[in-house]
């Protein structure tokens, strides 16, 4: 009689690798949720815009750093054009 094949089940190297990929799958999908609930994507408008703004803004009298940032934000709060 001859030796068994060397090396396992095709089939069972298959299910090893669908289940991997399941699992990988669903981690990636809870990240993304989590990412979601904790309001990642909630601003899409300045992300994309920001770049065009001008901000080369003359520093306060006392020495304060300027936050383009949080101009923009108030900004697009204020219903106000943060672009020309």
């Amino acid at each position: 009689m001859g030796r068994p094949p060397r090396g396992g089940d095709p089939v069972s190297v298959m299910v090893v690798l669908i289940a991997a990929s399941a699992i990988i799958g669903l981690g990636f999908l809870a990240v993304f949720v989590f990412a979601v609930r904790q309001g990642q994507f909630d601003d899409t408008w300045s992300p994309a815009r920001r770049m065009l703004i001008d901000d080369d803004k003359v520093p306060p009298p006392d020495g304060r750093p300027i936050d383009v940032c949080q101009d923009v934000d108030r900004n697009v709060k204020e219903g106000k054009k943060t672009y020309e």
